[in-house]
């Protein structure tokens, strides 16, 4: 995989207006209590793709909830080989566990896409979840789910071939994303995939991609070239 850069591309000290911060399915389902307490530690972040948001073992700085944009969590094997294990975009959030007592990055974080997303210091988080049971309750269930998903990823990547697992992949990226078209590159679904370029760009010229998403040809997520 390519290079990545520093999480300092990432800061902004824009606040975020509460209603657009609500556009964030998971802020969305906040207690009113609990969200104006987080609200005026809100700031809006530009995600800038390749930049990275966790290091592997380092403190948890910060808590995002992307609105745009999709986010990979990766695990590092012990010969350095990343494997894609979760993205997230505007279903859910990074580093919600900080509320729970998990105070290091499990995993090596990136963006994939481009977008935007609301930010708030882990300190702060930890502070309001310790104090509401809902938001505990919340950080559970989404642990769960996505349990479940990864669950649901190990079996993708066991059982279906490499078309079912790319129309997979781009079908959950479109619904967090939020957008018919996708500014990837075969490069970038290779890493995620974890198969050799030159295997994307077979199956993205192929129909098997288009039969796999079931729709007319023109709402094809894009695929870049490079």
């Amino acid at each position: 995989m390519g290079q990545f850069e520093p999480i300092v591309r990432l800061r902004s000290d824009a606040a975020l207006p509460s209603e657009a911060a609500r556009i964030n399915r998971l802020l969305d389902t906040l207690p009113p209590d609990e969200f104006s307490q987080l609200a005026p530690h809100f700031r809006a972040v530009p995600l800038k793709r390749g930049a990275v948001l966790y290091q592997q073992g380092e403190d948890t700085e910060a808590v995002y909830f992307p609105h745009s944009g999709l986010i990979s969590v990766l695990a590092i094997m012990p010969e350095g080989k990343m494997v894609e294990t979760m993205t997230v975009g505007r279903d859910g959030a990074i580093g919600l566990t900080t509320g729970i007592g998990s105070l290091k990055a499990l995993n090596f974080t990136i963006i994939r896409v481009p977008g935007w997303a609301t930010k708030i210091p882990a300190s702060r988080w930890s502070e309001v979840v310790k104090q509401s049971q809902a938001l505990q309750h919340l950080i559970v269930r989404y642990n769960d789910t996505q349990a479940s998903q990864l669950q649901q990823t190990v079996a993708c990547r066991t059982l279906h071939n490499v078309e079912a697992r790319l129309c997979r992949w781009l079908l959950e990226a479109r619904d967090r994303v939020g957008s018919e078209k996708l500014p990837l590159t075969q490069q970038l679904l290779a890493d995620a995939l974890g198969v050799h370029r030159i295997t994307v760009t077979l199956v993205a010229e192929s129909d098997a991609l288009r039969t796999g998403f079931r729709r007319k040809p023109d709402s094809v997520p894009m695929i870049a070239d490079s």
